[in-house]
Formats: C-alpha cells, sequence, structure tokens
C-alpha cells in the first residue's frame, strides 16, 4: 500500500483546515506530505536538513497567521497525539515503499526521531503563542 499522492487545492486544504475533525486530520495530512519525496527525504538524512527551518521559510507573512490558527484548531488531540509519537509518523510514511526503504536505515530513523521533534516543538510553539 502506498501513501495516496493527490494534487493540492489550497482552497478546499484550508476549508477543511478550520473543520477539525478525525476524517479531515486524516485528509489533511495527505495534502502536507504529498510533497514528501522520497529524494526530498534522501538529501534531509544526508544533509541533516532542519525541518524547523524548512517550515519557517516556507510560513511568513499571511500564511504565517493562517498556520497559528490551524495549528491552535488542530493541536488537541491530533497533532499532539501524532508528533508526540514518532512511531506513528513512521507507520504513516512507511505506508511509501522508497520512504520505508529509507526510513528503515539506522541514519532514517535518527533523523526521522530529530525531525519529528523538530517539528513537534515548532509546532507547539506556534500553537501555545
Amino acid at each position: 500500500m502506498s501513501l495516496k499522492k493527490k494534487t493540492v487545492d489550497i482552497f478546499e486544504a484550508i476549508n477543511l483546515a478550520m473543520r477539525p475533525s478525525d476524517e479531515n486530520f486524516s485528509i489533511l495530512l495527505s495534502y502536507f506530505f504529498v510533497w514528501f519525496k522520497p529524494v526530498w527525504l534522501k538529501t534531509a538524512i544526508k544533509d541533516w536538513t532542519s525541518p524547523r527551518e524548512v517550515l519557517q521559510n516556507y510560513v511568513t507573512g499571511t500564511y504565517s497567521i493562517l498556520t497559528k490558527k490551524i495549528l491552535q484548531l488542530w493541536w488537541e488531540p491530533w497533532l499532539n497525539d501524532f508528533l508526540s509519537d514518532a512511531n506513528k509518523v513512521y507507520n504513516y510514511l512507511s505506508k511509501d515503499p522508497e520512504l520505508k526503504k529509507l526510513l528503515d536505515t539506522a541514519e532514517g530513523r535518527k533523523y526521522l526521531n530529530y525531525a519529528v521533534k523538530e517539528i513537534y516543538d515548532w509546532a507547539y510553539e506556534i500553537a501555545s503563542s
């Protein structure tokens, strides 16, 4: 089973983001991870790319206000639960065989644990501010 890759319609994503539910969380995860390609993960592991820096580069200006609102709406129970357990993120990403192959290495697991903690800390700081 591979991750469902879907073209992201930004207006649909914003509409879903404003209506927290289990079903919408699943859809939004697929939107978020649509850009998460094996070539990116391979480079991120090799270069030890900071996910916090990547996210901060994308979340500026108007997007920062919208991101804060979305993170606040979704923090409990969805984001906190998902991001507080690297195994949940691994289980989600490893549905894609190419990502699983990268994550099933020692460096891949170390990077995943690092990246999940960085993303959790970044999201928590924004959601709680």
